[in-house]
């Protein structure tokens, strides 16, 4: 107990001199302080920077607002520090004052919601008018792409050097026109292995035709002669198969030059060129094409509709396609194929749709949106997002008047990406709540909790952070 009572008794001296030490500097600092301003050291200096400013001013001015500043200077300093001591008068009051915060109580009676004494509509509680049912369209976005039915991607079957390239891009070309020529060891052992295949076959045509004589007046037997026979069949059928392979690329084997003419099975339009003179190809390329012919007249659009659009559409409906870079002209189309199934990564479905593009302005891998009529609705059209699921009851709160708001339940039939079919339960002339029909049903079930007893937060503080600037 001793040792705790001197513990104690030591405790208090430090604190009282802890209080000593603070009180003693801070009379030094204002002391020091008032020494200063009693010295006039302070205002001494501020008139010699005063000073040197009147003088800087008054020498880098012009004659005539020289006169004035002359004149006048010490008035319009005093204006300045007028104005700049009230803006940082004003510039505090801000940093001080704190409005005080408007508490809106709802009042609660059955399905009916109302903010008394606001006059003013709530920011976050939106409405929309609603709309008769009528033509729908699903808004469906995609990309253009080169109609593959009319597109040859043009790749070298052989390694080897280009030696030319014989067109441009945009350039029109035809069917079997030469587009590069490439020097190919390669296919100057094509070239070769079908020289020798026709040479033995002329060999072996012969050879059977002094056999067939020899086997006329029996010289040899004729098992003999089925064997050349045979044999010369070998020859012929591998000289076709050489020279196949080299008639089926568009060549000639002729003589072996190892040139290779790279010829466009198609006629159209070269879009896009990824070769050069000097270019060495090697077996191992990626699969970018070397040249791309197509018909641009005609052009794919690749839709993605979500999986809920299934169904609501079918092969042969006409597309409106629009486009960002021609936003005055709207372009027709036609879905030619629906995908068989769901891509697994973005869980959308491929529609492909036939875009005629006769002048030309459409180019692969623009972006697109296409408007797809799906159905003639008979109810009446709200917007998905002011419809919610309580159970397996469908809701909406209905706009009476100005802040007041009453839940109705309704009665949903077809259902679009941000649109709902209301076949029961609404009437054209009423508005909906499309922003804060959540935030109206939880004062709907706080006030039931309320009811029921159990002890919830007053929906007045959630109005409270989420309404705040309302003014009466």
């Amino acid at each position: 107990m001793k040792n705790i009572g001197q513990f104690l008794r030591d405790t208090w001296r430090l604190f009282a001199w802890l209080i000593n030490f603070i009180k003693t500097t801070i009379l030094s600092l204002f002391k020091g302080l008032f020494d200063q301003v009693k010295s006039k050291a302070y205002i001494e200096k501020f008139n010699a920077l005063e000073a040197q400013v009147i003088h800087q001013v008054h020498e880098n001015l012009p004659a005539e607002p020289k006169k004035f500043w002359g004149a006048h200077h010490k008035k319009v300093l005093r204006i300045a520090y007028i104005v700049i001591i009230s803006m940082m008068v004003v510039n505090f009051a801000k940093c001080v004052y704190k409005p005080s915060r408007v508490v809106i109580e709802p009042v609660v009676e059955g399905e009916l919601i109302y903010f008394k004494g606001v006059t003013k509509p709530l920011n976050g509680i939106k409405s929309s008018e609603l709309m008769a049912g009528g033509v729908q369209n699903l808004v469906l976005p995609g990309r253009l792409v080169w109609n593959e039915e009319k597109t040859a991607k043009i790749y070298s079957p052989f390694a080897g050097r280009v030696e030319s390239v014989e067109v441009q891009l945009g350039e029109t070309v035809k069917k079997g026109q030469s587009l590069a020529y490439i020097q190919s060891p390669e296919f100057g052992v094509a070239q070769s292995d079908a020289r020798k295949a026709q040479a033995a076959a002329i060999l072996a045509k012969s050879t059977l035709s002094r056999a067939k004589e020899l086997y006329a007046h029996g010289i040899i037997s004729k098992k003999e002669f089925e064997q050349i026979e045979s044999d010369t069949a070998q020859v012929i059928a591998e000289f076709d198969r050489a020279s196949a392979r080299i008639k089926a690329l568009g060549a000639s084997y002729n003589s072996i030059n190892q040139k290779f003419p790279l010829n466009t099975p198609t006629e159209g339009v070269v879009v896009e060129k990824n070769i050069y003179p000097g270019r060495e190809l090697n077996s191992d390329l990626s699969n970018v094409p070397l040249l791309t012919i197509t018909d641009p007249n005609n052009m794919w659009a690749v839709l993605e509709a979500s999986e809920v659009d299934l169904g609501r559409f079918e092969v042969g409906a006409e597309v409106t396609i629009y486009n960002n870079t021609l936003p005055n002209e709207k372009l027709t189309g036609k879905i030619i194929q629906i995908a068989d199934f769901i891509d697994p990564v973005t869980r959308t479905l491929k529609v492909r749709v036939e875009v005629p593009n006769q002048n030309k302005k459409l180019r692969a891998e623009m972006f697109v949106q296409a408007d797809i009529p799906v159905t003639n609705l008979e109810g009446i059209i709200v917007p998905a997002r002011g419809v919610f699921l309580i159970g397996d009851q469908h809701f909406v709160f209905v706009e009476l008047d100005v802040n007041k708001y009453e839940r109705h339940e309704v009665k949903v039939g077809k259902r679009f990406a941000d649109k709902v079919e209301i076949l029961e339960g609404l009437k054209q002339d009423q508005k909906v709540v499309t922003e804060g029909n959540l935030y109206l049903q939880e004062i709907l079930r706080s006030s039931v909790r309320a009811q029921k007893g159990k002890v919830e937060s007053s929906p007045a503080r959630l109005l409270d952070d989420v309404y705040q600037g309302i003014t009466h």
